[in-house]
């Protein structure tokens, strides 16, 4: 009761176990491709966090650097103004150390002041620093800083009429505004 065809249900023919083994191993070829595949890309994944881990850290070093650089630029800035400061306190200490009561009537202490003051000026022009004109200019609150206005028939309206205290710029930027009187 066997048949030809009762004798092949329960094993596979013999060309297809070649074709499976075959199957198999390009299967295995392609896992094996796979794995190679994502072994090399968790390497350049690795190599890039370690390349910007490294790129942060030389950007960390960078900000620090610059912030101690611009530390020290400023107290070279304010050693060099400072230093210059010391010849205008000497030149104060020798004019106050002039007797006021002398014979020529206190002359030589206004002298004394007058070229203190030449030489400060002299020191704030070597590091930029000018006076704002004002004298008869139109007001500008960028500028000026108007501490009152009055009526003034000889100049026109917003026109400043006096200046209480003189103000400075260092190139384009202001340091201090003019305080001025303005005409209405």
């Amino acid at each position: 009761m066997t048949g030809a065809g009762d004798e092949t249900a329960g094993t596979a023919p013999v060309g297809d176990g070649a074709v499976l083994r075959k199957e198999l191993d390009a299967v295995r070829l392609e896992l094996e491709a796979a794995r190679d595949q994502a072994a090399s890309a968790r390497e350049d994944a690795a190599a890039a966090n370690d390349k910007w881990l490294r790129a942060l850290a030389d950007l960390d070093n960078f900000r620090k650097r610059t912030e101690r650089e611009k530390c020290r630029w400023g107290d070279r800035a304010r050693e060099e103004v400072l230093t210059g400061l010391l010849g205008v306190m000497d030149d104060l200490d020798r004019a106050l150390a002039c007797d006021a009561d002398s014979a020529d009537g206190g002359r030589g202490l206004r002298d004394g002041v007058e070229l203190i003051r030449k030489g400060l000026v002299q020191l704030l022009e070597r590091h930029g620093v000018v006076p704002i004109e004002t004298g008869g200019a139109g007001f500008d609150p960028t500028l000026h800083e108007a501490v009152c206005q009055v009526e003034s028939p000889d100049h026109g309206s917003n026109t400043i009429v006096s200046e209480t205290q003189r103000g400075y710029r260092m190139g384009d930027r202001v340091l201090r505004c003019s305080k001025v009187v303005v005409a209405k």
